[in-house]
């Protein structure tokens, strides 16, 4: 195309079925085919030929509510052109109020006190345009049961996981969590606050249960190396007996006669055909095995020395394998467990 020449070309376009016309716009330009550089471009208006887009609520109304509980619906809205919107409310019920909480956002709150069917309709308008929001909420007894948070939150140590909730014959609650450090936390509700019970449990993250005995006292069996079970004695937790199995998936309860009682999964022998070599050695050896999984490293007092994934070595066969590399570490023994949905091995390393 030379300078000061004129072209016509029409170009056709299907427009995809997920594409909305009333928002949507044509883009050209035109570039030096040597150097890249744009010389020239224009925007269409939207393809209906309007100026302007109309603006619109993105959240959905939220269409049920309990007597006598907090109703609340957070607003959202869009403007395509970045306009500014205003938010009324067109019809709502006596018992709803709408309170504009930012540029495009509101919210409509309000506790009803009667059984019913409430239409709602809102308005977004960006001065040239509008769009409704129509929907209706409906209302029905909630027995007088609502959700209160009991005591302060957060009170478990970090992000919790496996949590395990117990109430006792009197009412007091128990709660079982588990944090990414592989420790097993007990926390009791009493006096408006909840409260650590003795010190901390190893156990494997994911693999732990809690039960209370008729007396209040609470069990918990979870994996720290094999399957374990520990008691609260009043000022801190003991094992029960020696180790229950190799194992996961497990459950604990506590019969009359404060007997406990653990079911899980038996793993003895489905196994990753784990060996070990050299063993015994000085801090470096190779776990080869036949299945991916998560390690875990423990001391001989059950405390985790280094954890992860193992890691593939050869995809044609299939092989994973964990790098042994702790020179750093005492002589003595240690505890490598591999574990995946599906099975769990416990192997011994000695460092001489």
């Amino acid at each position: 195309m030379s300078a000061g020449s004129q072209h016509s070309h029409t170009i056709t376009w299907t427009l995809p079925e997920e594409y909305d016309e009333e928002y949507t716009h044509v883009v050209g330009y035109i570039t030096n085919a040597t150097t890249g550089e744009i010389l020239n471009s224009g925007k269409s208006a939207y393809l209906p030929g309007h100026t302007n887009a109309q603006p619109f609520f993105v959240s959905e109304g939220e269409t049920s509510a309990l007597v006598g509980v907090n109703y609340q619906y957070e607003i959202l809205t869009h403007d395509p052109d970045n306009l500014d919107l205003t938010i009324t409310a067109v019809d709502i019920p006596n018992w709803m109020t709408l309170t504009i909480t930012g540029e495009t956002t509101a919210s409509l709150i309000g506790t009803p006190t009667t059984e019913g069917t409430y239409p709602v309709t809102l308005m977004v308008s960006d001065g040239n345009s509008s769009e409704q929001q129509y929907f209706e909420v409906e209302v029905v007894d909630s027995g007088g049961v609502d959700w209160h948070v009991v005591g302060q939150e957060g009170f478990t140590d970090g992000i919790a996981s496996d949590v395990n909730l117990e109430i006792n014959s009197i009412g007091v609650p128990y709660v079982m969590s588990a944090n990414s450090n592989n420790e097993i936390s007990v926390y009791t509700f009493e006096n408006d606050s909840w409260s650590l019970l003795g010190n901390k449990i190893t156990g494997e993250q994911g693999q732990a249960a809690m039960a209370l005995a008729p007396d209040s006292t609470p069990y918990i069996i979870t994996v720290n190396c094999l399957l374990k079970v520990y008691k609260y004695d009043g000022s801190n937790w003991t094992q029960v007996g020696g180790t229950v199995g190799n194992g996961y998936h497990m459950d604990i309860t506590v019969a009359n006669d404060v007997a406990p009682y653990v079911s899980y999964m038996d793993v003895t022998n489905n196994n990753f055909n784990i060996i070990v070599y050299p063993n015994p050695n000085s801090g470096h050896c190779i776990v080869p095995s036949n299945n991916t999984g998560k390690f875990q490293l423990f001391d001989i007092q059950g405390r985790v020395i280094s954890e992860g994934i193992l890691e593939i070595v050869d995809a044609k066969s299939n092989n994973y394998t964990y790098i042994f590399n702790h020179s750093n570490l005492s002589q003595g023994l240690y505890l490598l467990s591999i574990a995946n949905e599906q099975k769990r091995e416990v192997v011994k390393i000695i460092i001489e």
